[in-house]
Parts: C-alpha cells; sequence; structure tokens
C-alpha cells in the first residue's frame, strides 16, 4: 500500500513540476553547472558535494590532457565527431580554454596514453552534463 502511496506522490509531483514549467534558479545552477564544474550545486549551498564534483571532474579532464589526450574538434566528413565533440564540450570553460589555448588538439595518436587520455576526456564531459542536472534538481529542491 506504501508503494502505490509513493509513486501516486511521485506521480503528483512530476505533474506539478511540469505545470510551473522552467525554475529561474535551477537554470542558473545548471548553467553555472556546465560552465564550471561543480559551480551549480555551490550555488545552491551544497559545498562538499561542489567540492567534490569540482576536484573530481576538474582532476580527471587535467589527467586527460596530462595522458596526451585529445580533444574532439568538429570533421564534417566524420558524423561521429560530432558525439565526441558534445562530449568533451560538456567541461564547459574547460574545453573552451583549452582549445583557444591551443592544449590537447595536437595529441599524438603514437603516445601509449593516448586513448586513455582522449576516454578520460570524454567522460568527464558527459559526467559534468549529469552533475549540472543534478545541479537543477537540487537548486529546485527535488533533491537534498
Amino acid at each position: 500500500m506504501d508503494d502505490e502511496q509513493d509513486s501516486g506522490a511521485a506521480v503528483a509531483v512530476a505533474e506539478m513540476a511540469d505545470r510551473e514549467g522552467l525554475s529561474p534558479r535551477g537554470v542558473v545552477a545548471f548553467v553555472a553547472g556546465l560552465l564550471i564544474p561543480g559551480a551549480g550545486h555551490l550555488l545552491s549551498g551544497r559545498v562538499k558535494r561542489a567540492v567534490l564534483l569540482g576536484v573530481v571532474l576538474i582532476g580527471a579532464f587535467t589527467l586527460g590532457i596530462l595522458l596526451h589526450g585529445r580533444l574532439a574538434t568538429i570533421d564534417v566528413e566524420n558524423r561521429l565527431s560530432y558525439f565526441f565533440v558534445f562530449a568533451d564540450a560538456g567541461s564547459g570553460l574547460l574545453y573552451l580554454g583549452s582549445l583557444l589555448a591551443n592544449i590537447g588538439l595536437d595529441a599524438s595518436v603514437k603516445s601509449p596514453t593516448y586513448e586513455y587520455g582522449t576516454s578520460l576526456l570524454h567522460v568527464a564531459g558527459l559526467l559534468n552534463y549529469l552533475a549540472a542536472l543534478d545541479a537543477y534538481d537540487v537548486a529546485v529542491g527535488r533533491k537534498s
């Protein structure tokens, strides 16, 4: 019986959220989290979670660069490159800054750690998308 009540309450909350639209506070937390890993949680007052996310995601991105990983750029002949650019761009300002500073673009495929570094860059960006979505949920009160 409790499971039915819990699922009914979850449906009611989801329907209420659909009617209200996007929360400005949540959108700010989401965008901040996308630009700087952990910033969305910091704005929501979750300092420990913000520091943990920032250290892990910025560390993963940095380690990916140090392992001679290559940042993805758009190659119009290879449609799969769009996915990899999307994955890397999830790191926000880290990705943009690296592109502007020409860091991580000239990695050598001959390096034994090239694939590990490149994969780590993709994973860091994709995880930051999830962290930014979590920051939205925390900011609007869906999660604690």
